[in-house]
């Protein structure tokens, strides 16, 4: 039985990446046409796979590449010179394909690639969004582990230590236990001795 292999892809302003994913393959027949891709392998498990990419726009076969690894067949289609402005889609076709996922190793923004803002946001099919929108959350989350430096009140501890303590404010719970346990004594300076001059009014 036939199936179809699964493909990740990506872009440059100059080039188009796909990959696909099938290890072991023996022999794969990879025809690189200006308009289509069309790939058949079969697996040393003995599955059989075979897709056809019509794609968004013409490449050029001559200066594309190909290369076949023990883990995956990965294309690399060289754009026609006038054709420098990201694809907004693999496929000819606009549809969402199951089989069709972001290259995120490879991926990069159309701002970041030629540093012309404002162009890429609208080259994204809903995989790609859907695989952003995750990876961004994902990022933005990492940012919520800056709170962590709330941790950092426990400097707030260094307050107990006598050197530091200016005596101008309770907040540290620390500090204030210490004043419980033992009144201060006027007559008593050794406190004050690497205390820091008061804060100018």
């Amino acid at each position: 039985m036939t199936q179809i292999p699964p493909v990740i892809w990506a872009q440059r302003k100059d080039k188009i990446f796909i990959t696909y994913c099938v290890e072991n393959v023996k022999d794969p027949k990879i025809d690189i046409e200006a308009s289509e891709v069309k790939f058949d392998a079969v697996a040393s498990d003995k599955k059989h796979y075979s897709i056809d990419i019509k794609l968004f726009k013409e490449i050029n076969p001559e200066k594309s590449t190909k290369t076949v690894s023990d883990r995956q067949i990965e294309l690399v289609l060289k754009k026609q010179e006038d054709d420098t402005a990201f694809w907004p889609y693999l496929t000819k076709e606009k549809q969402k394909n199951h089989w069709l996922k972001v290259d995120f190793n490879k991926w990069v923004d159309e701002d970041e690639d030629d540093e012309e803002l404002g162009g890429g946001g609208g080259g994204f099919n809903e995989d790609m969004m859907n695989g952003l929108n995750l990876g961004g959350m994902g990022g933005m989350g990492g940012l919520g582990g800056m709170g962590g430096l709330g941790g950092m009140g426990g400097l707030g501890d260094m307050g107990g230590m006598d050197g530091f303590n200016y005596g101008d404010d309770d907040e540290d719970g620390p500090m204030s236990d210490s004043d419980d346990e033992a009144p201060a004594d006027p007559a008593d300076k050794s406190e004050d001795t690497t205390t820091p001059p008061s804060k100018p009014e």
